[in-house]
């Protein structure tokens, strides 16, 4: 049985501390019952209303979404920037990126309707395992990674990895693991 809170989330009307406010407002019922007891729990038949309107779970969504180039993770952007959302149909509009992924960057993105989902996967606490890959044009050596490293500030948590994984002739992949992006600056 979830908490009302919960319960009131998961029909994606809003957020569970948004939940417990209406609820301490008054404006939610239980079966007919006003409830403004924040704990208070939910059961399968139970039918709960919010300014009189029936709501009730949503049903969860998850979709892969392969982010090109060019395109920033946001729903909306004062620059009027390309978003992942031109790309998308309409009628996924209200799903959600899980993270972000910078407007040059690629790659995999999960898009949800599952909030909860969304928190676990990127609230720090949680520090779920990463890895970005990065390609640079030409080849990478030993002297290109002392200047990259004297010209940039990389700022990361206690135990993120950065390693050279491939270096061709032509090409070369950094790979880098840990629990939160890296956030690069010119010095």
């Amino acid at each position: 049985m979830p908490r009302l809170n919960k319960y009131i989330a998961s029909t994606g009307i809003c957020s569970r501390r948004k939940a417990d406010e209406l609820i301490l407002a008054g404006r939610v019922r239980v079966n007919d019952q006003k409830v403004e007891l924040l704990g208070f729990h939910v059961r399968e038949k139970d039918k709960v209303y919010i300014d009189g309107k029936l709501v009730k779970p949503q049903k969860l969504d998850y979709y892969k979404f392969y982010k090109p180039a060019g395109y920033i993770t946001t729903a909306d952007d004062e620059k009027n920037r390309k978003t992942i959302y031109d790309l998308i149909p309409e009628e996924l509009h209200h799903l959600k990126p899980v993270g972000r992924l910078d407007k040059d960057s690629t790659g995999l993105i999960i898009l949800t309707n599952d909030g909860e989902f969304i928190n676990e996967m990127t609230h720090p606490s949680i520090k779920v395992p990463k890895v970005y890959l990065v390609h640079i044009d030409g080849r990478f050596t030993a002297e290109n990674a002392e200047k990259m490293l004297n010209g940039i500030v990389i700022e990361t948590d206690s135990g993120e990895k950065n390693s050279l994984c491939r270096n061709s002739s032509d090409r070369s992949q950094l790979k880098k693991l840990g629990n939160t992006g890296c956030s690069l600056s010119g010095n």
